[in-house]
């Protein structure tokens, strides 16, 4: 009798442990799974803000040289030196036509995904600029 007590305990400690590591097992499968997606739309995330932050550069770049030429030209107006003066509303019409491509940044803040950036220097400067320096263009 106190044998076969003995054997059911025995028996039923090792299917607690058995089934004790199998759901643990499953937790730590299901863990790894979740930071794995999280890694991988972080580094989407980076990928997509990178293309946003290349078209801004494209699109700064284009209308770069026409500011200048308008610049160099309405100098001369500023320190009152009229006699280089011949076209004034070409120069005057030059103007900054920004397309906003802050779509990538957008869609992390009201998602509530921004933290999704690990790196904090990268979050920072990404956040200074589309907070800040973006909304002064």
């Amino acid at each position: 009798m106190k044998s076969k007590i003995r054997s059911n305990i025995q028996r039923f400690l090792f299917e607690f442990v058995i089934v004790t590591l199998g759901i643990l097992s499953a937790f730590s499968i299901n863990k790894w799974d979740e930071n794995r997606k999280l890694r991988t739309e972080e580094v989407v995330s980076y990928v997509s803000l990178k293309k946003d932050l290349t078209s801004d550069l494209y699109v700064f770049n284009h209308y770069k040289q026409p500011l200048i030429k308008a610049r160099a030209y309405l100098k001369p107006i500023l320190e009152k030196n009229y006699g280089d003066i011949d076209s004034l509303a070409l120069f005057m019409g030059t103007t900054f036509d920004f397309q906003e491509g802050n779509a990538t940044y957008n869609n992390l803040k009201f998602s509530g995904k921004l933290d999704l950036l690990n790196n904090s220097k990268i979050k920072r400067k990404i956040i200074l600029y589309y907070e800040t320096y973006y909304q002064g263009i």
